[in-house]
């Protein structure tokens, strides 16, 4: 259901950008006359290219799309667009659109509407916390040897490094808020990492190039084992991107939670939820008058 929200009607040539192993790829295949997948890493590829006969497959990113202007009525990205450029890739899609061509967005995850998963979350989101206090702990005690070790040097030297911490305090400005307070990667959610809701959201300069802007998502389940539930939640950004210690204890507790919640089932139905956007690229024409 979130694929055919997606998909505009005139289904002629979709692009599948970071496309992984395909999944998206296939859901598209049926819906256009030509689905055309662009991933950036060449051994993906080549195990989409295997699972997805008819799908052409070529080497590039949403940054550098290799395709012609104007060539494809739909450009969409599956569950990756927090890995993309937006200054670069927004103007890269709407070279390659047709006039009224659909740029689409869909993230798909654990419905955290749901007790259990939501559960699951709050354990990673504690884990997060305590592996930060660690962090600062041990930041408390580096700045603490340093400041006994200042305290052997002499008095001169001493109040002088005082007086430079009371001037850097003075002209030190608050941290920025706000959704451009920082650049991607650099928020202020745990590790730096960005808050959920800017993961879910594509926005476009204001420069009229694309318009119909649409927000919709949809509830479904996936029935797995639990150990391949503990293997999609591996594949998740924040997982992927975790140190190795980190990433084992997450998989670890996700496991355990699973044991309880379901002792013995051989498979689980896992809610999820796909948030989808779309817009469509304005008519060329229409772009020139305007600025004519």
């Amino acid at each position: 259901m979130a694929v055919d929200w997606l998909v505009p009607g005139n289904c002629g040539v979709a692009l599948d950008v970071a496309a992984g192993t395909g999944l998206l790829s296939r859901l598209l295949a049926p819906r256009f006359e030509r689905v055309v997948a662009v991933e950036p890493d060449a051994r993906m590829g080549a195990v989409l290219r295997a699972r997805s006969p008819g799908v052409r497959v070529v080497l590039g990113t949403a940054e550098a799309i290799p395709a012609a202007d104007a060539s494809a009525d739909g450009v969409f990205v599956s569950s990756a667009w927090h890995w993309m450029d937006p200054g670069r890739a927004i103007p890269e899609i709407a070279r390659v659109l047709r006039d009224g061509g659909r740029f689409g967005v869909i993230w798909t995850s654990r419905d955290h509407q749901v007790a259990w998963l939501r559960d699951l979350n709050r354990h990673r989101e504690l884990s997060q916390t305590r592996d930060g206090d660690r962090d600062r702990d041990l930041n408390r005690h580096r700045e603490l040897s340093q400041t006994r070790d200042g305290d052997r040097d002499r008095d001169l030297n001493r109040h002088r490094e005082l007086s430079q911490t009371r001037d850097g305090d003075r002209d030190r400005e608050p941290p920025a808020t706000g959704p451009d307070a920082s650049p991607a990667g650099q928020g202020d959610g745990p590790g730096g990492a960005r808050p959920r809701s800017w993961r879910r959201a594509a926005t476009l300069p204001a420069d009229g190039v694309f318009g119909n802007i649409e927000t919709e998502s949809f509830a479904f389940s996936r029935t797995m084992t639990a150990g391949d539930f503990v293997d999609m939640l591996a594949t998740y950004s924040g997982v992927i991107t975790a140190s190795r210690e980190e990433r084992a204890a997450a998989l670890a507790t996700a496991q355990a939670i699973l044991d309880e919640r379901f002792p013995g089932a051989s498979e689980i139905d896992v809610p999820m939820r796909a948030w989808c956007w779309r817009a469509d690229r304005t008519p060329r024409i229409c772009a020139i008058a305007r600025f004519s």
